[in-house]
């Protein structure tokens, strides 16, 4: 399948059995069911929860598995980072046999995923065949940290599976770094990296947007270094999108463009969404652990995005 298009949606659609498939994550954080409490009965035919292997006990976790078990009756899908892939893989390949010839609806609240799950779904898109389109609802609830976070340690830097690019054969490399607040962690990753240029992304909801002030703050060696800062929405993953699309296609094609997105999830998805419009670039994860978890509400907005898939 061929990606098509992304357009922001206002709602959560609720018509009878409209969704195919939904797919949650149950965190430890609060804001893990925000979604799923505002999911209409009889709008969809199946619903899958993935589980981290860890944390099972910390902060809200248990309550969540609790909730997702009894409002969709299943069972949570543990994920295991050898296996995750294949595991996510076969429960879409189950859920859409009976669609084949016609169109698959998912919708996926990847609020409390970590990037390499959404990106899995994503990869199975790209490569389903046999059906007339493929639509997946992205559903992203921003959060409200209750508490400063600790620094990511660092444990392994990566290119995202099916999201590798084209890395041989370049004079210099360019990276597009995501800023969030995790400041070693980029600089980390620029140390292992040493780009040639540099260019950033910040979250900016406004000129004088507290939040965008205090990420510029945190990294303030990395945009020091940087040849330009590019503001995007929080929320919409369709402008986002295509703002990176037009800085990217603007740089030189000779220059490996390595993209590191450390900042929110909706960044993440909207630059995994350009790699997919432009296959030579490659993404990154910084993979790593906190010492102590942080508890995350759901600020009541919602970013909804429609990722379309087309036969090639």
């Amino acid at each position: 399948m061929r990606f098509r298009t992304i357009e922001s949606k206002d709602e959560i659609e609720s018509s009878e059995k409209h969704y195919s498939l939904l797919i949650f994550a149950s965190g430890f954080e609060k804001r893990s069911i925000f979604v799923a409490n505002r999911i209409a009965n009889g709008s969809f035919q199946e619903c899958s929860v993935f589980g981290f292997s860890d944390d099972s006990d910390t902060l809200s976790r248990r309550d969540n598995d609790k909730f997702f078990k009894e409002k969709f009756n299943v069972p949570i899908t543990i994920l295991h980072d050898d296996a995750h892939d294949q595991r996510i893989f076969k429960i879409l390949d189950d859920a859409s046999k009976k669609y084949i010839g016609a169109t698959f609806r998912v919708l996926v609240d990847y609020s409390a995923m970590t990037r390499t799950w959404y990106a899995a779904i994503l990869t199975w898109a790209r490569f389903a065949v046999g059906f007339n389109s493929v639509e997946i609802d992205f559903i992203y609830a921003a959060g409200q940290y209750l508490s400063e976070f600790d620094p990511l340690a660092i444990s392994e830097i990566e290119c995202l599976p099916g999201f590798e690019g084209v890395s041989g054969g370049f004079r210099s490399t360019t990276a597009i770094f995501g800023l969030g607040y995790d400041r070693y962690a980029t600089l980390a990753v620029y140390d292992r990296l040493e780009p040639d240029a540099i260019y950033c992304c910040i979250a900016r909801k406004s000129a004088d947007d507290p939040n965008a002030f205090k990420v510029l703050t945190e990294n303030d060696v990395i945009v020091d270094a940087s040849s330009k800062i590019v503001s995007l929405p929080l929320t919409d993953v369709s402008e986002a999108f295509r703002i990176l699309c037009d800085h990217v296609i603007s740089l030189e094609r000779d220059s490996h463009i390595v993209i590191v997105p450390m900042g929110p999830k909706s960044h993440v998805l909207a630059t995994l969404l350009v790699a997919l419009r432009l296959p030579w670039l490659t993404c990154l994860h910084a993979r790593g652990q906190r010492i102590s978890p942080v508890q995350v509400l759901a600020t009541g907005a919602l970013s909804i995005s429609r990722v379309s898939f087309v036969p090639d």
